[in-house]
């Protein structure tokens, strides 16, 4: 993200409130890739409403990464909770799947970065937190990723109004 992303994620991120209607948290940057980076927690790969062709897949897994972007009520969440959750409910060529995969800062995650995550919102006011999810439905020519937080309330990308729906498509 660049200085005036984080500019704007922290004015958004004066609008969310605790037990309000809005995710508590939003996301920025998601991308596809064929693989991850999870030691590094480095984005690489095709933008949100790309393509990825299928013989790129060598892993036989798509890759969905993103970064989490907090402030002050998500950390409250976090030290209420000791984790964060945020789902990914898989949809394959408009139809929904039984695939919900949770991504979310887990409790390890979130005793590990606490610190870290706390200077950060202290310092310039909210925080990135990188993660990432994978699925194996590759027989799709879409598939698009519904976020949502744990009271299944849509999780916004910075800058939207509404629950982030990530879409990729596949190619042969």
């Amino acid at each position: 993200m660049t200085r005036h992303s984080f500019a704007v994620a922290a004015l958004f991120l004066a609008t969310l409130w605790p037990g309000g209607g809005a995710a508590s948290f939003a996301v920025a940057d998601p991308r596809f890739s064929t693989h991850y980076d999870a030691s590094s927690r480095t984005a690489s790969g095709v933008i949100d409403g790309g393509q990825v062709r299928r013989a790129a897949l060598v892993n036989g897994a798509l890759y969905l990464s993103l970064a989490i972007v907090g402030g002050p009520a998500t950390l409250e969440r976090l030290a209420e909770r000791d984790s964060l959750s945020l789902t990914g409910t898989i949809w394959c060529d408009g139809r929904r799947t039984d695939t919900v995969v949770e991504f979310g800062m887990s409790p390890m995650n979130w005793r590990r970065d606490r610190e870290s995550l706390r200077a950060r919102v202290v310092r310039e006011g909210f925080f990135t937190w990188r993660t990432y999810m994978l699925t194996t439905q590759l027989h799709c020519s879409m598939i698009e990723v519904i976020l949502r937080d744990e009271r299944q309330r849509g999780v916004p990308r910075i800058g939207e109004a509404s629950g982030h729906v990530a879409t990729i498509w596949l190619v042969d």
